[in-house]
């Protein structure tokens, strides 16, 4: 939510007479891809596909 308000926020401050959610809601995309990407780093959770696949049998 953080980085959605952020985002948006900065869109309207840099454009206040378009109110297209569209293009912010793009960068808001890729700014939550690399924020989950970063926290999973930060958790230790990241590169732990192939050992969870291995736990679940897949």
């Amino acid at each position: 939510r953080l980085v959605w308000c952020a985002i948006h926020r900065e869109s309207f401050r840099d454009d206040p007479a378009n109110f297209d959610l569209r293009p912010p809601g793009k960068k808001f995309m890729a700014a939550y891809a690399e924020y989950i990407a970063h926290k999973n780093g930060k958790l230790g959770s990241a590169g732990q596909l192939a050992s969870v696949r291995k736990s679940l049998g897949k």
